[in-house]
């Protein structure tokens, strides 16, 4: 995410007029907090495309919905902050 804001904070140095004054409005709304919040939000869905993906299997039975789920909330908490800051 650092990265993307590296590229607008570029364009808002070195762009053409229309694109600088775009990159600056942007850059203004960026906050480092929205940086987390993007990041956590881009971890969970990747976590809920894999749930749902093995949801869809045409041989799943009940073993396995229970294993998909222990799965799923051990990556749910490996992503956990540990000191509990934002």
């Amino acid at each position: 995410m650092s990265a993307c804001k590296q590229v607008w904070d570029s364009f808002s140095r070195h762009g053409d007029g229309k694109q600088e004054a775009k990159a600056r409005g942007f850059l203004r709304t960026w906050k480092d907090k929205q940086i987390w919040m993007t990041t956590i939000m881009g971890d969970v869905l990747e976590i809920y495309k894999v749930l749902q993906k093995q949801f869809q299997r045409d041989d799943l039975i009940l073993c396995d919905v229970l294993t998909c789920r222990h799965s799923t909330l051990r990556k749910f908490h490996g992503k956990l902050p540990l000191s509990g800051k934002v």
